[in-house]
């Protein structure tokens, strides 16, 4: 059975980062430019392309479609580039790597009963001006590590891709042909893990390694994942340590309260919650069921995820998968948990609306830091993901205008002192007209 390659156009929401493009852009031109959008999903599918589109183009409407208040997805691309004026770069995830978007929308499908979907990339198409470079709008509008330029006829299949090929590192030969490779492949190993794997190649396994087995090891036994630093001895001026790093910061729980459950556990930490808190919850998880009530026990977890280093190399990717990975910690804690909320912590207080966000850094660059928040209708400190009726509900109590980074920070200071008191303070701070909603807490 063969395979077609669907092109479906949709319109394109507003977006933050064509601003700030259309900004660099003619600031690097010196003149007005015009760039619009529209998004592209590529769809491969399995079978004939016209019979799937007769039995699924109204779901795939009402999926794909921008709105769903609004249809927006058409067969046809809505551009009319002008041949001599205009001209259309499409840029999308390279086509080696199915993306986490692409997993997600075919479950979606499945859910639908949309069968016979292969893959499905989104693609952002720009008409902008001819006489754009193109190698230099890439530059700009591009992630060049996970992003590449669509031709017209991109293709998705394996068929052209190159596998490159695994090759040998003669340790056995030479100790400095490791120390190379540890350059060339950006193993990050020092001179006690180069000094280990030389030994272990060639007196405990006597055989070259491959560049895929240095690559996994240099990973799997970094101290990210090992904690060799961390759990190891430490030895100064010639004097072994007693304890550990880890096991003086164990130490703590022996003069803390008997509340804890977990602690010092890979995915995250809990304490004592509650006896009994209803809920409504599926009676099968693993697929569509009826929603039961349930009164069990509930404990409260916590996870930190730092992730300053990726974040400061690349910020919204660096820190959306280390909050992916403090997700992936809370739900993977015990037999499973659920994520209720989540906290930005940052100094001096934590932001959480892009709006204030962008005011602090033009505030900032500015040198007008110290009247932050004049312009705000209300102040975000420490939560994050919170319930939009809690957030709303939280800055209703903190409302201010005028509000000077003193008067931040000694809000900020009193929410902390209320969270040290009790859970209970923070739901109350939240609900305080809500009485039904704390007792269930009670």
């Amino acid at each position: 059975m063969g395979k077609f390659h669907l092109k479906l156009y949709t319109k394109s929401s507003f977006s933050s980062k064509l601003v700030q493009l259309q900004a660099d852009l003619e600031k690097k031109n010196g003149r007005k430019v015009v760039v619009l959008t529209e998004n592209c999903y590529h769809l491969i599918g399995i079978g004939d392309q016209e019979e799937f589109l007769a039995s699924n183009w109204p779901k795939l409407q009402t999926l794909l479609s921008h709105s769903p208040f609004e249809t927006t997805v058409w067969r046809e691309s809505r551009f009319l580039p002008t041949e001599n004026e205009q001209q259309i770069i499409e840029i999308g995830p390279r086509t080696a790597v199915k993306t986490a978007q692409c997993t997600n929308i075919l479950s979606v499908f499945e859910s639908a009963a949309i069968e016979n979907v292969e893959r499905i990339e989104k693609s952002v198409r720009y008409l902008v001006p001819r006489d754009l470079s193109v190698d230099e709008f890439f530059e700009l509008a591009a992630d060049k590590m996970t992003e590449a330029i669509y031709s017209e006829n991109v293709e998705f299949s394996d068929d052209h891709h190159v596998v490159e090929q695994v090759f040998e590192i003669d340790v056995l030969g030479s100790k400095d042909n490791l120390i190379q490779a540890n350059e060339t492949l950006g193993l990050a190993l020092d001179q006690s893990d180069i000094d280990f794997y030389y030994d272990f190649f060639v007196n405990k396994v006597k055989k070259n390694p491959t560049d895929v087995e240095l690559f996994d090891l240099a990973q799997s036994d970094s101290e990210h994942s090992r904690h060799w630093f961390f759990r190891g001895e430490i030895w100064v001026d010639d004097r072994k340590i007693e304890k550990s790093l880890m096991s003086t910061i164990r130490e703590t729980l022996i003069h803390s309260n008997d509340n804890s459950l977990i602690a010092f556990h890979d995915n995250s930490s809990s304490i004592r919650g509650f006896n009994s808190i209803w809920r409504l919850r599926p009676s099968d998880p693993t697929t569509v069921s009826q929603m039961i009530n349930i009164s069990p026990p509930s404990h409260l977890i916590y996870s930190a995820e730092t992730h300053n280093f990726p974040t400061a190399v690349c910020p919204f990717q660096g820190a959306t998968t280390g909050t992916g990975g403090r997700i992936r910690d809370i739900h993977a804690t015990g037999r499973g948990a659920y994520e209720i909320a989540g906290a930005l912590i940052d100094f001096p207080l934590a932001v959480v609306s892009i709006n204030i966000t962008s005011l602090l850094l033009t505030q900032l660059k500015n040198g007008t830091f110290d009247s932050f928040g004049t312009e705000t209708e209300g102040i975000y400190p420490f939560f994050a993901s919170l319930h939009a009726a809690a957030i709303a509900q939280f800055c209703s109590i903190y409302k201010k205008r005028a509000c000077t980074l003193a008067h931040t920070q000694s809000i900020f200071n009193e929410i902390v002192h209320q969270l040290e008191k009790s859970p209970l303070t923070l739901l109350m701070l939240l609900n305080p007209n809500n009485d039904d909603l704390i007792s269930t807490f009670l």
